[in-house]
């Protein structure tokens, strides 16, 4: 029965003439910058032990797209810097579900003292779906900052699971989600996203911030769970969800027991924050559970709805709108 899931996939591919394809690692246990050949509505299968695996142009099609999935407990990781990186790539879906014995069925790590500097990374890779993955012991979960191209559109991320991250080097600056390009401060530039999903993510003892998500429009960040985050302590480091010259949704997540707040909100354009539990937050000094901070210096003004969230405790401010950007108020709950 534990692979029932991997033959029923197996026998709609013969079905329906696509191939799945399996992976030849190299002698170091690698797969590096490697194009598979996967024609639309093939299965790119990932069994055993990889110490990191990097694809590239990876095309399927709207209709048919590429299924990349595992047989068994697959574990990526070892003492190079990365686990998973698919690069300008289209259509496809990453799946750890293949086998039910193991919910998170790919699982990223570093199994060295040395934390790896990125978990899954795709890099210049849009239209595309991931889900039910486990990452640790790492600097970065989920990466990808382009600072050219774009914009990268319509990308689905469910059912992580991340924990444990750390930067020893760098006094422990780190993020379980890093989507992005933060430095230009821009909305409108080279290397921008549009529709991105971060859901049901489960984030947890994250040395630095949890779901970071900066120029991007359309964001929906939506029933995460993000726990002791914020450990390290770090300025500028140490936040649940942040928004950087980003729009969209926020809503339903539970965010607990973190150094800074537990929503930092520094968007442009609308942004609709509803629903959410934040309890224990902003415990350093001077910080607050909800920061709205409308900073980016172009794109459209930050408007901010917030409605029925639930926020206990802070160190200063349960909600701090710095530029007053907040549009509609209503029923929230606040309790010191």
């Amino acid at each position: 029965m534990r692979y029932l899931l991997f033959l029923l996939l197996g026998l709609a591919a013969q079905e329906a003439g696509a191939r799945v394809i399996y992976l030849y690692r190299n002698n170091d246990g690698s797969v590096y910058k490697h194009d598979p050949g996967a024609q639309p509505g093939d299965t790119i299968m990932f069994v055993g032990a990889y110490s990191s695996v990097y694809l590239q142009n990876i095309q399927g099609t709207k209709e048919k797209p590429v299924i990349l999935m595992n047989r068994g407990l697959v574990t990526m990781g070892g003492a190079g810097n990365y686990g998973l990186i698919i690069a300008g790539s289209r259509h496809f879906i990453l799946r750890g579900d293949g086998d039910t014995a193991h919910h998170y069925g790919i699982r990223i790590y570093s199994s060295t003292p040395k934390y790896l500097s990125h978990g899954f990374t795709f890099a210049g890779s849009q239209e595309f779906e991931a889900h039910h993955l486990e990452i640790y012991k790492t600097k970065v979960g989920v990466f990808s900052n382009p600072t050219e191209g774009g914009p990268y559109r319509n990308i689905r991320l469910h059912h992580f699971y991340i924990h444990h991250t750390g930067n020893p080097e760098e006094q422990g600056r780190s993020e379980a989600v890093y989507i992005g390009h933060t430095a230009s401060d821009r909305p409108n530039f080279s290397g921008r996203f549009e529709n991105v999903e971060v859901g049901f993510f489960r984030c947890d003892s994250l040395s630095g911030d949890g779901i970071q998500l900066a120029s991007v429009q359309g964001a929906n960040v939506h029933d995460n769970v993000i726990t002791n985050y914020g450990r390290a302590d770090l300025k500028f480091q140490r936040s649940g969800i942040l928004f950087g010259c980003t729009s969209g949704r926020i809503v339903r997540n539970l965010v607990t027991n973190g150094s800074g707040a537990g929503l930092d909100i520094l968007g442009a354009g609308m942004v609709h924050i509803e629903g959410n539990t934040l309890r224990n937050t902003a415990r350093a000094e001077n910080q607050d559970a909800v920061y709205i901070n409308g900073k980016c210096k172009t794109g459209p003004r930050l408007q901010v709805v917030l409605t029925n969230n639930t926020v206990e405790k802070a160190s200063r401010n349960l909600v701090f709108d710095e530029s007053k950007s907040v549009v509609r108020n209503k029923g929230n709950r606040l309790k010191r």
